[in-house]
């Protein structure tokens, strides 16, 4: 069944939304491990906070990925 404009034109709206939060958590985690290596370097520094940076590091991290996503929409594969 060949997709008309609209849907075309949907599909792709809806791959921009879902690369939003993508985007923004891409360029978060960086700075989350950076401000854990910071934090671990202060002497006293309580190992939760360490933890919970690294817990948040890797949340960020896996958040908002796409290509799985970005795949099913287009039959295509992205992710080698």
């Amino acid at each position: 069944m060949k997709m008309t404009k609209w849907q075309k034109f949907k599909k792709r709206l809806l791959i921009i939304f879902k690369e939003i939060p993508n985007t923004i958590t891409n360029v978060l985690v960086p700075f989350v491990s950076v401000l854990g290596l910071i934090l671990g370097l202060i002497p006293g520094m309580p190992t939760t906070v360490i933890s919970f940076l690294k817990m948040l590091e890797d949340w960020l991290y896996n958040a908002a990925g796409t290509a799985k996503h970005i795949e099913e929409i287009t039959g295509k594969h992205v992710v080698k």
